[in-house]
């Protein structure tokens, strides 16, 4: 086969050498930009495993932690019931003479004629709430046991206030009345 060139002279001289140049150059272009890109996605991998094996580390650690986590609140709630029990238990024993020294007083100053019908109690750390229902034959009974409660030297350093509630009067038989009464106070240990 012949080749006719039939572009005028001027057109057709090019170097022998150009397209194959270009070629090269082209072909070495391309493989710069893969490489380029190559080593990025490389450094993009290394990146990412090394974050994920840093974080199933601190995941293993927190699950490590949140175990440890849960035992101290266990042993804070544990402690916490302890200590109430512990409370109790104190207060309990600081506290453990209070009644029988209130009945001995009670019972030692309580004036002539007057009957103690109950007595309730309502504790608190450092009182109690006292209330006395009572009869006695006379009105003068009512005074003498409010007096007690407010003048005897062993209830007036502990009671703060004390309050009549109520004065009912009935007929015993013909000749005697009694009175019932109720008392209340706070009585501080």
């Amino acid at each position: 086969m012949i080749k006719i060139n039939l572009l005028p002279h001027e057109i057709n001289l090019k170097p022998k050498g150009t397209a194959s140049q270009r070629d090269l150059f082209l072909f070495i272009g391309v493989g710069i930009v893969l490489l380029l890109v190559g080593s990025f996605y490389v450094f993009r991998l290394t990146k990412i495993r090394k974050l994920t094996a840093t974080r199933d580390q601190i995941q293993q650690e927190l699950n490590r932690l949140q175990t440890t986590v849960a035992q101290v609140e266990k042993l804070e709630r544990q402690r916490e019931m302890l200590n109430k029990k512990l409370g109790v238990i104190t207060s309990l024993i600081k506290n453990r003479l209070v009644y029988p020294k209130f009945m001995e007083s009670l019972s030692s100053k309580l004036p002539k004629n007057v009957w103690i019908n109950s007595i309730t109690t309502t504790s608190s750390p450092s009182s109690m709430v006292i209330n006395v229902n009572g009869v006695s034959f006379t009105n003068f009974g009512v005074a003498d046991t409010i007096d007690m409660f407010e003048k005897d030297e062993k209830f007036a350093k502990h009671i703060d206030e004390i309050n009549l509630g109520g004065i009912q009067s009935s007929t015993v038989n013909k000749d005697t009345k009694s009175f019932s009464f109720t008392l209340s106070g706070v009585y501080k240990y």
